[in-house]
């Protein structure tokens, strides 16, 4: 783990077409954050967190094993402004596909399904990706996040720096 630079989560991407924003919980408590801002800014997406916090899923998700290891982790997730619908929209879409697919036998593609989102949040992993690759320091978690010491640790049993 203590080569491991970071962990991308990219988990239940909807196929609804582009956004003009991109949801990153947990990226902002962790040095990743400039480079998750920088990607956003050159894709002209705005980066949302964690819309309900309160509800844990921070600690339920699929990078949850690598942020508790010390590794530097968070989802990219759907945006919800989606362009050419209206306000509200993405919301009410993903909760629709929720409650009547994911997970039952019609959860399945779908040839009226648009693709574009996801090459979008493709290249934002790649340039937040490309950032953490030319930087002399891997990330870590912001001074006096619950995962810093773990991260700490790892380094220094491993002889990392």
């Amino acid at each position: 783990m203590a080569k491991t630079a970071a962990n991308f989560n990219y988990d239940a991407l909807f196929p609804f077409g582009r956004t003009k924003d991109i949801g990153a919980p947990g990226a902002e408590r962790t040095t990743l954050w400039p480079f998750v801002q920088e990607a956003a800014r050159r894709l002209q997406l705005t980066v949302t967190g964690d819309p309900r916090p309160e509800d844990g899923g921070y600690y339920r998700s699929d990078h949850f094993a690598f942020a508790h290891a010390g590794v530097p982790s968070f989802s990219v997730e759907s945006g919800q402004d989606f362009l050419g619908k209206p306000a509200g929209w993405g919301e009410k879409a993903a909760a629709d596909y929720n409650a009547k697919n994911y997970h039952q036998p019609s959860d399945q593609y779908r040839e009226d399904w648009d693709f574009s989102g996801l090459e979008q949040y493709a290249r934002f992993g790649f340039l937040v990706a490309i950032n953490v690759a030319n930087d002399p320091k891997l990330p870590t978690w912001q001074p006096g996040d619950e995962f810093l010491a773990a991260r700490q640790q790892s380094l220094i049993s491993n002889g990392v720096r």
